[in-house]
């Protein structure tokens, strides 16, 4: 009877265990997530950058060139868009707050004009119109900038909220410890 309880005693102790394991995974993959969009939007900044560079510069870039890595910019942009997603849905179970504001973000404003700013810099740049080129571009950059510093401020509040919810099941198991 008593190997039975202890038994029971272990499965329940591994049980805990592995839950905590469970949890702790699907933080990691959620950080992954979140810390994807970061470099994605980072990537697309700089790339942006470029362009907006060679379009200033002096003699001229190729524009169909320009437009061409521009098209890959919207194609990047995309990516980013399934990647602002799937990081909302991954940060649901650990922190609403966070999520909703990923989600916010992916469905913003600010996310629809900077799409349509670098459609608009490639299109631009495949007329060869220099001066809209240069406006679009320029305008896109600042868009991305700005989606980069909201997501900056996203993954700060997610990590705040994951550390203040670890805090806590620590804090309770200190507790557990103390009063056993």
């Amino acid at each position: 009877l008593d190997a039975l309880e202890e038994f029971d005693y272990d499965l329940e102790a591994f049980e805990g265990q592995l839950d905590r394991f469970i949890d702790m995974f699907e933080q990691a993959i959620a950080e992954q997530k979140m810390d994807e969009v970061i470099k994605r939007l980072e990537q697309l900044t700089e790339e942006q950058q470029a362009i907006t560079e060679n379009l200033t510069a002096e003699p001229i870039a190729d524009m169909q060139e320009l437009a061409s890595r521009e098209r890959r910019q919207e194609e990047q942009f995309k990516g980013l868009e399934d990647a602002m997603e799937s990081a909302s849905k991954s940060m649901e179970e650990l922190s609403d707050e966070a999520a909703q504001q990923m989600a916010d973000l992916k469905n913003s404003e600010l996310t629809q004009e900077t799409k349509s700013e670098i459609k608009s810099a490639r299109k631009n740049m495949q007329n060869e119109d220099k001066d809209a080129s240069e406006e679009s571009a320029q305008a896109a950059k600042e868009k991305l900038d700005e989606m980069l510093a909201k997501a900056q401020e996203i993954q700060k509040q997610f990590q705040e909220d994951t550390v203040d919810e670890m805090m806590d099941a620590f804090l309770a198991v200190v507790r557990n410890i103390l009063y056993i």
